[in-house]
């Protein structure tokens, strides 16, 4: 049973500090949706699908144990394949993946050249060395940096790669948001109810700890902080107004969880106390 309490206290997470990005970007890859009306609240009733444990789900498909899928089924392209199996250490079947190691991450390339790329493969496709290779016929300016045609850049949680015609707008074909395949790597933990950590409050993608409800979990109020949304975050048996922290748990005192864009909590690593532990 979870306890409901609520204590007046001010902590270290900035209450008005949304992570309106990144949460879109969580948000997104869910399958959830924007409430009408709402910049920074989503609709994630399509999750119910996640009841099934005994069933992996991708680009909100089900697949069953041992099914095994490819290419653009993944829509990953670093991903080779990944094949559904039963979980070990939790009763939710999840994702194995087979990621592709690119020969760049052991071979970097020389001085003043560039390693050239498009959206479609994981690896580079050839190396452009200014020095003694011919002009490229395109180049892209974006924030008073030039780039040449193939060459990477990231703005935010968009993965952009110069190609003729770029403007300066980070818009497909020339840019993608940045994916973190969170069903492919932590859906058993989406299955159990938990919520993922950020190192920063601008990072578009978590680090691998998950803060998962506990029955010691309970509910903190801010000072000096009212909301008339009447939104609310809902964590285990919990439900938290816009603003309202959760107690820290006893495994990970630095992550702090707070409701900022329901209807999950969202969690963020204390630098200060983790650089302390």
């Amino acid at each position: 049973m979870f306890f409901v309490l609520c204590i007046s206290v001010v902590l270290g997470f900035a209450a008005g500090q949304l992570r309106t990005e990144p949460a879109k970007q969580y948000y997104r890859e869910l399958g959830c949706t924007e409430l009408e009306g709402e910049t920074n609240a989503y609709n994630c009733s399509s999750l119910a699908e996640l009841s099934e444990t005994k069933k992996c789900f991708h680009n909100h498909k089900s697949y069953k144990v041992k099914d095994v899928i490819k290419g653009d089924d993944i829509g990953y392209p670093c991903a080779y394949e990944c094949i559904c199996q039963k979980g070990y250490k939790s009763k939710n079947a999840n994702w194995q993946c087979v990621h592709i190691e690119c020969p760049d991450l052991f071979n970097p390339p020389k001085p003043d050249c560039i390693r050239l790329y498009t959206h479609e493969k994981c690896c580079s496709e050839k190396t452009y060395c200014p020095a003694t290779d011919p002009p490229m016929p395109h180049t892209c300016e974006y924030k008073g940096v030039s780039y040449v045609e193939g060459q990477k850049f990231v703005d935010g949680c968009k993965n952009c790669i110069c190609q003729k015609g770029f403007n300066g707008t980070l818009v497909e074909p020339f840019c993608k948001p940045i994916t973190c395949e969170f069903y492919l790597h932590y859906s058993d933990y989406i299955q159990d109810g938990c919520v993922p950590t950020y190192y920063e409050p601008n990072d578009c993608c978590p680090v691998p700890i998950w803060r998962c409800p506990q029955e010691s979990d309970v509910v903190i109020t801010q000072k000096n902080i009212e909301d008339q949304s009447g939104l609310k975050c809902k964590f285990g048996n919990l439900e938290l107004a816009i603003g309202n922290m959760l107690s820290p748990s006893e495994e990970n005192k630095c992550v702090e969880c707070s409701c900022q864009v329901p209807p999950h909590l969202t969690c963020l690593m204390n630098t200060t106390c983790y650089s302390q532990h």
